[in-house]
């Protein structure tokens, strides 16, 4: 009855208390300066916990995409083995015009012209002969000036202070190889490897030995656990250091 006989007032009441609640509701949607402090810590203590467990996620990726790569190429090298009675793919060949990469082109289906494999540096970049974790970039020729592309991988050309027990399979220049037949403890004897340096660059065939290693190592290690990858004899690819990779009669 109240509300019929006086409509007009609440009317206005009513819109006085509904502006009223809207401008609370308004009020409680925003954050305070507090609130937005507390969320911006949980997120930084958020992505601290979960920064480091997505980078080794990462350099596990890498490594395991180096392995791949490495095994094509120890599957290729067979593949060209078989071809010539068990010869290995030589590292180099007259004067490092030649590389093992060179070799292996038919095998990994890329056909090159006469011109493409006398010349010491690709003009196109082939990843699977670049580890995905190098930061090698790698030096202009020093007489043409063409940087070419980074070759991650070399070929085992042996490493002459470590003794005579520790000998390479292949040569860097000559084109002289072993034959698989030869070779003993194929579980313990290096096929290929990781070597980061400028010169190693896809086509050369100077660098593509391990003979050159810098600081006494076959490759500066890049994976985690100061580790390379090696390609050993029997096909096995895995990431080791320096003193595991290196024959046990030798140690």
């Amino acid at each position: 009855m109240v509300i019929m006989k006086y409509p007009k007032l609440f009317s206005n009441f009513e819109k006085a208390f509904t502006k009223k609640e809207v401008m609370k509701c308004k009020a409680r949607s925003s954050f305070t300066l507090i609130e937005l402090l507390v969320v911006v810590a949980i997120l930084g203590i958020l992505i601290s916990i979960l920064l480091p467990s997505l980078t080794r996620a990462r350099k596990a990726s890498e490594t395991a995409v180096c392995i791949s790569n490495q095994a094509q190429l120890f599957k290729s090298g067979m593949l060209y083995s078989q071809d010539r009675n068990g010869k290995v793919v030589p590292a180099g060949f007259d004067k490092f015009k030649y590389s093992f990469d060179d070799f292996l082109a038919p095998y990994m289906g890329r056909n090159l012209t006469t011109e493409e494999l006398e010349l010491e540096r690709y003009h196109t970049e082939v990843p699977v002969l670049k580890c995905p974790s190098t930061i090698m970039v790698t030096a202009a020729h020093w007489f043409t000036g063409d940087p070419g592309f980074t070759r991650s991988y070399s070929m085992n050309t042996g490493w002459g202070w470590l003794g005579n027990n520790f000998s390479g399979i292949t040569t860097e220049a000559s084109g002289f190889s072993s034959f698989l037949g030869e070779l003993n403890d194929p579980a313990n004897l290096l096929y290929s490897g990781e070597r980061h340096n400028t010169e190693n660059a896809a086509g050369y065939g100077r660098s593509s030995g391990m003979a050159h290693m810098d600081n006494g190592v076959l490759g500066d290690p890049v994976h985690p656990g100061l580790r390379s990858t090696y390609t050993l004899v029997d096909g096995a690819v895995k990431p080791m250091k320096f003193a595991e990779a290196r024959p046990k009669r030798d140690r």
